[in-house]
């Protein structure tokens, strides 16, 4: 069916920080069991079909300010999901990726981590809209200490993302042409073959 999810909250009630907004189309056959979603028995599992998002907003603690994804494409297949387009931007930040995604069930229902592995471009990618202030050091903090910032990285990620990046602003440096992999694994990123032109030379990592 097709839902506004502008108008959820008009038929049910739903305590939410932020209204929520957007078009979800779905045509989509599961069956599962939730001991098996629960012990991440795939096999029991079944899904297919396809679902759409667009203009959906969504914010959590974990971000920095809001995301705006004017589309996500998925297809649903019997043990994985494809990502077959998402764009989206936050802050000045813009964002596009496809890729596979597995255990969505589980995310969904059970607080699994959700796994995948991606192929992400930005034509822009400011880390500061990544970044929120770290808790530890706004409790430790003098009146005259600067709160200092922290990448937060959801700890339901459990993905490799292979990112290619126009332009990365961190700090006061425009890194170009930046090509790397990131590895997310319990609220860590782990950076490898990370390039970026760089003072008109190349930077390796």
């Amino acid at each position: 069916g097709v839902i506004n999810l502008g108008n959820v909250t008009k038929a049910y009630p739903l305590d939410l920080d932020t209204p929520l907004s957007g078009i979800l189309r779905a045509n989509i056959d599961t069956s599962f069991d939730m001991e098996a979603i629960e012990n991440n028995v795939f096999e029991r599992i079944k899904a297919s079909g396809t679902m759409n998002i667009t203009n959906f907003v969504f914010s959590s603690d974990a971000m920095n300010q809001p995301m705006n994804i004017t589309k996500m494409d998925m297809t649903f297949n019997p043990s994985t999901v494809s990502l077959n387009a998402f764009d989206a931007s936050t802050g000045k930040s813009d964002l596009s990726a496809k890729g596979s995604i597995q255990n969505l069930l589980g995310f969904v229902m059970s607080n699994k981590n959700l796994q995948g592995n991606f192929e992400l471009y930005s034509n822009t990618f400011v880390v500061t809209d990544f970044m929120v202030e770290d808790a530890t050091s706004s409790e430790t903090k003098t009146a005259d200490a600067p709160s200092t910032e922290a990448l937060k990285i959801p700890e339901f990620l459990d993905c490799t993302i292979n990112a290619v990046a126009k332009t990365v602003v961190y700090d006061n440096l425009n890194l170009k042409d930046v090509k790397g992999t990131l590895l997310i694994k319990d609220q860590q990123a782990t950076i490898k073959d990370l390039t970026s032109s760089l003072f008109n030379g190349k930077l390796a990592v």
